[in-house]
């Protein structure tokens, strides 16, 4: 059976057949199923209702194997208008069941009754021997069924693990908007019809939102979007809140769609994608007044890309392709917004004279509208409208009890992070956090089922930062307490500092600023966004620079795949540190430089200048000598000298990293049997996805190392699905190559050419050079074999 592209490669008619064979014998399977990684199995063990034992995984697949084969056998029946079989039932009614499926001569009843008494019913102790026996058929008859049904059960299969996997794509993407849940969106029928049509023009095919304030862009563009995400018609959303200037916008991009590492321009990817990228740029006021020219720009760089910009204020854009102004709603749309929300409050229902006159007095802003909806059971009509005609959550701040305050501006300074909120909350002295939080709810400055702030209640604490004494004041002591924990000597936690750094309005005058980068930058540069922190690190003044600040810049150029800028940045380092005395400084330096050589391919050289960096290191910085080796070890292991790098690795403490590598130079070193042995001791690390991925891969060369080329493929098919399940695209291109090379070993010529195709198309978009070249080698052998 030759999947389609996009279907999940690892479900195998062969591997369903073994699947149900070993559903049937109550001991665990020895070896690893790839159909454990189905993210069907994913969603299953999450169910509170699943046992949680060593052998979670392969119960949660069983479960949903017999479970879609009830479901199928159910369907059936009820289509026929047999009763489905109940759990009371004595084995004799099964039997006679069984028969009556069988006179009816409906080869899909006949299947799937076999499927069900045999395999989703092992306590029947059903074999074809029976079936044949009480059928009065054949035994071969009996099994040419089973086959049969079991191809169709694969198919199946494959269609509900397709469906699940848009349907988690579908809630990713609906994730990535600001709200929760969908908003209720009135009127406009007009203007979403003209929106709509963007994704079948030519490039440029980009949206202008214009507007006053409260009218309605955010919850229009997001609205359009859902729209868009329900119709399966783009492939991935990015919403940036309020950049301001074209370089910053530029940079969350390549974040979100370069992984790090990868040399590839932004425009390539943009211009790739299978379906359009939309882009958001929510705010973009001080966008467009201070960086128009390079925002037009950018808008023309990838034919993927579909840019939605919301302001108040109209710039004209050479490259955007509809400029929708958002206009008051009219009575009729206002009616129904109002019903709405009014019914989502307990009170009276609202009558349609009450909402003229509400109209009369607020026209027709949705925000407006919404706010005094929500807000009736907890003001009076004056309080209300002083409100809303001064757009502010101000009234809302001087009512609510002083420990909501103080949490309702730890979730502005933290952003959407809730988890950082409520672990301040422990040291801000708030006892009732609950309490707070359902006030704040009442109040509508937090949404209701996400307990995360409402844009309006953030824009207030950012508008009022600059005018309200108080508010200026708490946002100083959450800032002061924040500072308190970084200089703890706790690693950083560097996504709050990258989201509290983002927040221009926040009281940071420039020596804070700085200060908060300084104490960031080293586990930014090595877990967070490369982009950002460069940036940071570039707007440093020179005397804030130190060698330390100077060589994270260099790795973070590094990331981005700025290897010459790096190296420049380095060699200033090593010469300035060296002439000052400052040799530690200079030898970690002098590491980083070397681990540029390497990617480069100059492993002479990187190796010159390791030993260079171990002769400075074992007097002036002995830590890094375990990097040292670790390094010696990838080059090693690159030149393909494993029993070297197994003498460079001897030494290191056993972390996941170091176990990786060996396993590896064992797998080189033909000692097949080392490298699965330390592979099981590496299984009881904490590993990621990508280490658990490439361990998995690691043990499937070995059993084909060793000839075993069936087993070999199963652990290529587990690693492909480890990696589907990250979503890391280069992981899974990877995995894909690894896999159609494991299905050429095995003479399955045509899968192995679509798993390849496949795999080299994602490489060459991905721009890994390396892992297209051994895709293309890979394919090249499998059209070799077809062409004769």
């Amino acid at each position: 059976m030759i999947p389609n592209i996009g279907d999940p490669a690892f479900i195998s008619l062969a591997l369903v057949k073994q699947t149900l064979k070993e559903m049937r014998d109550a001991s665990k399977p020895t070896e690893p199923n790839p159909l454990e990684q189905m993210l069907l199995v994913e969603e299953r063990i999450l169910d509170r209702a699943m046992p949680r034992t060593a052998h979670a995984r392969t119960f949660a697949l069983y479960d949903v194997l017999i479970e879609l084969i009830e479901t199928e056998f159910a369907a059936v029946r009820r289509a026929h208008n047999l009763p489905t079989p109940e759990s009371e039932w004595q084995i004799a009614q099964y039997h006679d069941a069984l028969i009556r499926d069988s006179v009816l001569n409906n080869p899909l009843l006949i299947e799937y009754s076999l499927l069900y008494h045999i395999y989703a019913r092992p306590d029947l102790a059903v074999e074809a021997a029976n079936a044949a026996e009480w059928l009065n058929v054949s035994v071969r008859t009996i099994e040419r069924h089973l086959d049969s049904g079991v191809k169709r059960f694969t198919y199946d299969l494959i269609a509900a693990e397709r469906a699940a996997r848009r349907a988690n794509q579908r809630r990713l993407l609906l994730n990535r908007l600001p709200s929760s849940k969908g908003r209720f969106f009135a009127g406009h029928e007009v203007l979403f019809a003209h929106a709509n049509a963007l994704l079948s023009q030519r490039s440029p095919a980009h949206l202008l939102l214009t507007g006053n304030a409260g009218i309605g862009k955010t919850a229009f563009a997001e609205t359009l979007i859902r729209q868009w995400i329900e119709g399966n018609l783009i492939a991935d959303v990015i919403w940036i809140e309020a950049p301001d200037y074209a370089a910053q916008l530029r940079a969350a991009l390549e974040s979100c769609l370069i992984p790090d590492g990868l040399r590839i321009d932004l425009r390539d990817v943009l211009t790739r994608a299978p379906q359009p990228i939309v882009i958001v740029c929510d705010r973009c006021e001080r966008l467009l007044e201070r960086d128009a020219n390079a925002l037009d720009e950018l808008l023309l760089e990838g034919d993927s890309a579909v840019y939605i910009l919301t302001s108040r204020r109209y710039e004209a854009l050479t490259n955007i392709g509809m400029s929708i102004e958002i206009s008051p709603l009219t009575f009729p749309d206002a009616y129904r917004l109002l019903k709405q929300t009014w019914n989502e409050v307990e009170g009276d229902p609202l009558t349609e004279h009450e909402a003229e006159a509400l109209y009369g007095e607020l026209g027709g802003n949705p925000e407006a509208l919404i706010t005094v909806a929500r807000r009736r059971n907890v003001e009076t009509w004056g309080q209300i409208r002083h409100l809303i005609h001064m757009r502010t959550f101000g009234d809302v701040w001087s009512a609510v009890q002083p420990d909501s305050r103080r949490l309702w501006v730890m979730a502005s300074v933290c952003g959407t992070d809730l988890a950082n909120t409520l672990t301040m909350t422990r040291d801000a002295g708030i006892a009732e956090v609950d309490a707070c939080f359902a006030e704040l709810r009442r109040w509508s400055v937090v949404e209701p089922e996400s307990d995360q702030l409402t844009v309006g209640a953030l824009r207030y604490i950012e508008s009022a930062s600059q005018t309200e004494e108080q508010v200026s004041a708490e946002i100083m002591w959450v800032l002061q307490q924040i500072e308190s924990t970084l200089g703890s000597g706790v690693r950083t936690n560097y996504l709050l500092v990258e989201n509290i750094l983002h927040r221009r309005w926040l009281p940071f005058d420039t020596q804070r600023r700085n200060a908060w980068v300084l104490v960031g930058a080293q586990e930014g540069v090595e877990r967070g966004n490369a982009a950002l922190w460069a940036e940071w690190l570039r707007q440093l003044p020179v005397t804030e620079h130190t060698y330390e600040t100077m060589r994270w810049y260099s790795v973070a150029l590094r990331r981005l795949g700025r290897w010459n800028d790096a190296a420049q940045v380095l060699d200033e380092v090593i010469n300035s540190s060296g002439h000052k005395g400052m040799f530690a400084e200079q030898a970690r330096a002098i590491v980083e430089l070397a681990v540029i050589e390497r990617f480069g391919g100059r492993f002479d050289h990187a190796l010159a200048l390791f030993e260079q960096a171990a002769n400075t290191a074992s007097r002036y910085a002995p830590e890094l000598l375990t990097r040292l080796a670790l390094e010696r070890g990838r080059i090693l292991l690159d030149r393909s000298a494993s029993a070297q790098a197994l003498d460079a690795l001897a030494s290191l403490p056993e972390t996941a990293e170091v176990l990786l590598l060996k396993c590896e130079a064992y797998l080189l070193s033909g000692f097949f049997g080392e490298c699965r042995k330390l592979a099981e001791l590496l299984l009881q690390h904490d590993l990621s996805d990508a280490q658990c991925a490439a361990l998995h891969t690691l043990i499937g060369r070995s059993y084909a190392g060793d000839g075993d080329h069936e087993t070999a493929q199963r652990y290529f098919a587990s690693s492909l699905g480890i990696a589907e399940r990250s979503g890391d695209p280069l992981a899974i291109a990877r995995a894909q190559g690894n896999f159609g090379a494991g299905l050429y070993q095995l003479e399955n010529n045509e899968d192995a050419r679509v798993a390849l195709e496949y795999a080299a198309g994602e490489l060459r978009r991905l721009g890994d050079r390396v892992g297209l070249a051994v895709a293309l080698h890979n394919l090249q052998l499998v059209e070799i074999r077809l062409a004769r």
